[in-house]
């Protein structure tokens, strides 16, 4: 989840972005789909983003909680300013939350900054950072090899598949199965109980979809508007197996706000959650031949 920032990160490969063209505003009675459907096909608008290899790490924007990684001031950034905590350490991915910042390091280290008040930075205390520091436990436990921020929590992934949250514990967002706030890296219990290697995780506003090495999908978190996918609305507090998608493999997975998407290896995208404004990409809120 970004918000009035931004992040510039040279990577050696190229990005896309894509968006849909017009959705239309539905029936404010008819807003959800309680389980995964299949989008039908729509039109894509697709934009190449190249950036080249580089050490420099720029962030812009409102630097009033030091989310951009800047000590030296609070006020707006209005153009791409290297962060010089990270100078020549070079960041592979980035991730952003209301007001706090995480950055990956390419060799699996995490750094974080911004505001503190859940523990979202990871650092066994609730002290703001205004500048990025490596999350210490997170660095002895191994390498890290993806993340994600949600609005005041935080989710890491290291290189032996184990699932670790920090930060807000409110609507179960950490999966612990509790609401309390976790101030560094805690392992989930759930996954490593069963033996379910993560590969890759999401974090939306109020829930999380995590995707395991075999394809099979997983949510948990706040259930409104069937945005975990389970067929009702009731919350989960540790991760649940998406069934319907069990004959499915799942390459990746996003959760936003209230809404998930699941792409899958034939190259389908399903979709489940609040569908207000064309939000899931259904330009036929009345069509029939949709399945799930």
């Amino acid at each position: 989840m970004i918000q009035q920032h931004a992040l510039v990160v040279p990577v050696y490969a190229a990005s896309l972005v894509m968006g849909l063209k017009q959705l239309s505003v539905w029936n404010l009675l008819e807003l959800a789909f309680l389980f995964p459907y299949k989008l039908p096909k729509f039109q894509l608008r697709i934009i190449m983003l190249l950036l080249s290899q580089g050490l420099d790490r720029n962030t812009c924007g409102d630097n009033s909680s030091y989310c951009c990684g800047h000590s030296d001031t609070g006020h707006p950034i209005f153009r791409p300013r290297m962060v010089e905590a990270l100078k020549n350490i070079p960041v592979k991915q980035v991730a952003a939350g209301l007001s706090f910042t995480m950055f990956l390091t390419r060799i699996g280290h995490v750094f974080t900054c911004g505001t503190n008040a859940h523990g979202q930075l990871g650092h066994g205390d609730t002290s703001d950072r205004p500048t990025p520091t490596c999350i210490e436990l997170l660095a002895s436990i191994g390498s890290i090899v993806q993340i994600a921020a949600g609005p005041s929590y935080a989710l890491a992934v290291s290189n032996d598949e184990t699932l670790y949250s920090f930060g807000s514990g409110t609507n179960f967002c950490l999966g612990h199965g509790e609401q309390q706030n976790e101030l560094q890296p805690r392992a989930n219990q759930s996954f490593k109980r069963k033996g379910i290697n993560v590969a890759l995780v999401s974090a939306g506003d109020e829930h999380v979809v995590a995707l395991d090495s075999t394809g099979y999908v997983y949510t948990w978190g706040k259930g409104y508007c069937g945005a975990l996918g389970h067929g009702d609305e009731i919350d989960k507090t540790t991760p649940s197996h998406l069934t319907s998608l069990k004959s499915h493999l799942a390459v990746q997975v996003c959760a936003s706000k209230r809404k998930t998407f699941v792409l899958v290896d034939n190259g389908s995208v399903y979709g489940f959650g609040w569908m207000g404004f064309g939000s899931l990409g259904f330009l036929d809120r009345g069509a029939t031949d949709i399945k799930y």
